[in-house]
């Protein structure tokens, strides 16, 4: 009998040791190092009374960089059989389909240190058996999957020292399970916005898309079975190595140059099959644009990324800002705004007890007025291209920027959640009701720019893109709740600036919620954090980079501008064409497509 057919003898089901081996002898197209090292693998796919059943499979690489699986024996592990040279197996992750989690298993595999196990099917096969109780099996289910996770971590090759399970898409809905089976281990998830998912999935459904009738019934699934205490990674956080990052430094281990690099250079092929370049295959503009607004704006999705910010690393390094309150602390206040070097709140500020949302709506409603025009997460980055070229193009990264100003008013507002609404309240000096509502004695006092308030109005899961002020600034939050992150200026230099002449200017160049800790050495331990509650006043001094995110619907809220002759203005980048270099590296959203 030759190989070929014994091997067509294996059970009709997927295996699964370092990537999905079906039935096919040959699979295209991986680097040698993504545990196909030439050896004997143990590829677990069932189990019985008398242990996990295993294949030992020989991987070898033919002239074509192929892998050619020859299947040796049939072998059993025994459930009292001690398994040896196992790998330490520091992660589980979880995923939601087609979230890039390929692409970072290719990362991975350039640094010979781990060996990845990608999708192991039998897991998913042994937790539906358990859930449908057609496990005959009479073993506890804790043993089980210890055991088959210790087979998948068994050592190689002598360079190994961690092994990485990347789990299937499906195995979140087993995560309780897993959590109390392994209680020791890391267990994060990858998130990638339902809309690019939703892209993947139709241009090539996999097998499990079957058991759905449709993307929403799949996401709604998802997002109902990720724990709130689930660590929360997204695609960009790959992209950015910010999540290669942080697996090496839970780990103690330093993420070398050379390893980035090797990264680096993974990216730019496809995941998929790395020995061909990426070549983005979405002809039909469709496709994108028909789904697209369906998940831009579901509930459920933005309450989920609220409560799972991409940002949520930084935030959580970042410090505290200083309380007054405005009746105890008025010399304090009076003398931190006079000084302007700190960002700080002022709690019980009375004088804006008589400002209600409900009432404020008569001042706005006939606004027509400068209004900006942002999607939802509005970062000021490009848009990508219908069809991405094959060497990249970015003519044109002037123009196609994410947001606009132009005439808006309040009931485009209303309708369109798109829309983040920035105007000049125009107050009549000659009417009394007008001047009281308004009156404001202690900041009227201060040097404000403008007597007439700027009104903010966005919708919930709004984003401001990180960029700094030319004058210091005042703003009372009148309704709903805004997260904020602040960063000196020192900080905002290290970030980038974009210079004066683009329609850019005042912005940051790195994209705070995907932060490359690779490219920038920066201690957030200096940036300041903040969730601006109803009824209080934030002040921060010009030069200082902010990053706003709207936490509740209909947030309302005023601001002034304090006039200061201290003239700093952070470093720029000095020509166009250093922005284009620096852009389209640190963008690897431009090279990858989809975001």
């Amino acid at each position: 009998m030759n190989k070929k057919s014994w091997f067509k003898q294996l059970p009709d089901k997927k295996l699964s040791l370092s990537w999905n081996v079906d039935k096919q002898i040959n699979k295209e197209s991986y680097p040698s190092n993504l545990s196909f090292n030439n050896g004997i693998s143990l590829l677990p796919f069932d189990i019985d009374n008398d242990g996990i059943i295993c294949y030992e499979i020989k991987k070898i690489f033919n002239f074509r960089k192929n892998i050619i699986f020859n299947p040796i024996r049939k072998r059993i592990i025994k459930w009292d059989e001690k398994i040896k040279n196992k790998l330490k197996v520091p992660y589980l992750q979880y995923k939601i389909g087609r979230c890039g989690s390929r692409l970072l298993s290719n990362m991975l595999a350039t640094d010979p240190i781990w060996k990845i196990v990608s999708e192991p099917v039998i897991l998913n096969s042994i937790l539906n058996k358990i859930n449908n109780n057609k496990n005959v099996i009479k073993k506890p289910i804790d043993i089980i999957l210890k055991k088959i996770i210790d087979i998948l971590s068994i050592k190689e090759n002598d360079n190994q020292r961690f092994c990485y399970i990347d789990l299937t898409s499906q195995n979140i809905f087993h995560y309780n399970l897993l959590k109390k089976t392994f209680p020791n281990k890391i267990h994060f998830f990858i998130w990638r916005h339902p809309k690019e998912v939703a892209t993947s999935l139709r241009r090539n459904p996999p097998g499990w898309w079957e058991s759905y009738d449709h993307i929403g019934q799949y996401i709604d699934k998802i997002i109902k079975n990720i724990p709130d205490d689930m660590i929360v990674f997204y695609y960009g956080h790959i992209l950015y190595f910010l999540l290669p990052y942080w697996l090496y430094k839970c780990l103690k281990l330093n993420l070398s140059n050379e390893i980035v690099n090797s990264m680096r250079s993974v990216m730019k092929r496809n995941a998929k099959y790395p020995y061909k370049t990426f070549k983005n295959d979405i002809n039909n503009s469709n496709l994108y644009d028909d789904i697209s607004y369906l998940y831009s704006y579901n509930k459920k999705i933005i309450d989920f990324e609220i409560n799972h910010p991409p940002y949520q690393f930084i935030y959580n390094s970042a410090k505290d800002m200083l309380n007054y309150d405005f009746e105890k602390n008025k010399k304090e206040i009076l003398n931190n705004i006079k000084e302007a070097k700190i960002p700080f709140i002022i709690n019980n500020y009375k004088e804006a007890s008589h400002v209600k949302p409900f009432k404020i709506k008569k001042y706005i409603e006939n606004i027509n007025d400068l209004g900006l025009k942002a999607k939802r997460e509005n970062y000021f980055v490009y848009s990508r291209p219908r069809v991405l070229s094959k060497d990249i193009n970015i003519e044109g990264w002037n123009e196609e920027i994410e947001s606009t100003w132009e005439k808006i008013n309040f009931n485009d507002w209303e309708k369109d959640p798109s829309l983040y609404m920035i105007s000049d309240i125009i107050i009549d000096k000659n009417n009394n009701d007008d001047l009281k509502y308004f009156s404001f004695p202690f900041i009227n006092k201060l040097p404000i720019e403008n007597f007439n308030p700027r009104i903010r109005i966005s919708h919930k899961g709004a984003v401001t893109c990180a960029h700094f002020d030319p004058l210091d600034s005042l703003i009372l939050n009148l309704h709903g709740t805004k997260k904020i992150l602040l960063f000196p200026p020192n900080l905002t230099e290290k970030l980038l600036v974009y210079p004066d002449n683009i329609r850019l200017a005042r912005r940051v160049v790195s994209n705070i919620s995907y932060f490359d800790p690779t490219r920038f050495d920066i201690d957030f331990s200096k940036v300041y954090r903040v969730i601006l509650q109803p009824g209080q006043i934030l002040f921060f001094p010009k030069f200082w980079a902010h990053l706003f995110v709207t936490q509740e619907e209909g947030t309302i809220s005023l601001n002034w501008r304090i006039k200061n002759d201290e003239y700093y203005y952070p470093y720029q980048i000095p020509s166009k064409e250093l922005v284009k270099f620096i852009t389209s590296e640190q963008y690897p959203y431009y090279h990858k497509g989809l975001i």
